[in-house]
């Protein structure tokens, strides 16, 4: 008798320790958020049904229904930018703060689009120039590397280009439809600018990724396996590692060095001084409680070492005398500072960070949704 009721308060004690480690529903929720608002034209005040609201750089997003409303429910607390688009509209981004959980509204009103008629120039010449300027805009905005090669443009019939006095700039009429084959993604990319010089490239733009339906478990493994691929060393690889406090145990060392005006990766060639970096003097949590804060003087030097540089890279860099290295380097100056990071590793501001070396090398083709992370 004694046994039989020791044994039911031992079933007793652990049924009540496995429900107290279980999260209770209402700490989940606690924890997430709600946006909802409605979309409505800015001149007229009628609502918009059909308007596509996402989050810029996700997979999140939605369409407005009968009555303009939209609900994007279930998001962690963090910072987002709401992008708003409709055929006839301009399209719309609103940054905001979500630092506590709850139910949050904003609701977004479209100006109508005007529509500049240009007089057309239809001639074999023409021609010739916007094919060579659409395959420049290719490798400076999709990239070069092996991915690139298995990214497909699918309306480059929106692009105009102008070139003057060094800069080359390209302008869209509609969002920009690309399928990357290589990582199994849709991207619709809204562009607001892209320009270029010798010596520097600047694009920036909402991006809304769409996973494309894989047509076997092998496919569904392979892209996969190169979304991992492409993750591992990336900034925002990096970014993670310092939120997490694993910069080394990522991979990653980091030096810290003066700044410098060339632009090129002359630093360790040079043998210019540098110092190990250490997180906590330029990576800390914004008073708004949803950003973090990069904040440094000069450069930093970001080296991985759990991956060789690709071949692709070094043809990039156009040094014949280079080859390739069992690890890849990058840096990274501020042009404000400090500049604010999403808890996703994002940069906020457009231009805030200027990329270097292998951040440099990786474009449109080798981004990956603000959200992921690999599956272990």
């Amino acid at each position: 008798m004694m046994h039989s009721r020791l044994a039911i308060l031992c079933c007793l004690l652990v049924m009540a320790l496995g429900f107290s480690l279980l999260p209770s529903a209402h700490g989940q929720d606690a924890e997430r958020v709600t946006l909802t608002g409605t979309v409505t034209a800015e001149d007229t005040g009628l609502p918009l049904p059909g308007a596509h609201v996402i989050l810029a750089g996700s997979t999140t997003g939605t369409v407005t229904d009968l009555y303009g409303r939209y609900t994007l429910p279930d998001l962690p607390v963090d910072a987002y930018r709401v992008h708003v688009s409709m055929l006839g509209f301009e399209p719309t981004a609103v940054d905001t703060a979500l630092a506590a959980p709850g139910r949050y509204i904003i609701d977004i009103a479209l100006p109508e689009a005007v529509l500049e008629l240009q007089e057309a120039e239809v001639t074999a010449e023409r021609d010739r120039r916007w094919e060579r300027r659409l395959a420049r805009f290719k490798e400076e905005f999709i990239g070069t590397s092996a991915r690139a090669e298995q990214t497909e443009l699918l309306n480059p019939e929106v692009l105009s280009f102008t070139s003057r006095w060094g800069r080359f700039r390209a302008e869209a009429a509609a969002p920009l439809r690309l399928r990357n084959h290589a990582l199994g993604y849709t991207i619709t990319y809204h562009l607001t600018h892209f320009s270029s010089t010798r010596a520097r490239i600047q694009y920036d733009g909402d991006r809304f990724y769409e996973p494309m339906e894989p047509e076997s478990p092998e496919q569904a493994a392979a892209w996969e396996a190169a979304r991992e691929e492409v993750y591992r060393g990336s900034l925002q690889h990096f970014l993670h590692a310092v939120m997490d406090d694993r910069v080394a145990e990522e991979g990653f060392v980091v030096y810290q060095l003066p700044r410098v005006r060339s632009l090129g990766l002359r630093h360790a060639r040079d043998g210019a001084p540098r110092f190990r970096g250490r997180t906590h003097r330029f990576f800390s949590s914004a008073a708004d409680g949803a950003h973090y804060e990069l904040d440094f003087r000069g450069q930093l030097e970001i080296l991985y070492r759990e991956a060789p540089e690709p071949p692709a890279y070094v043809e990039w860099l156009r040094d014949q005398r280079r080859v390739p290295r069992d690890f890849r380097t990058a840096y990274l100056s501020l042009n404000e500072r400090p500049a604010a990071i999403d808890r996703y590793g994002d940069v906020v501001q457009p231009f805030a960070v200027t990329r270097y070396g292998y951040y440099a090398f990786t474009r449109v083709a080798d981004s990956l949704p603000k959200a992921y992370r690999p599956v272990d």
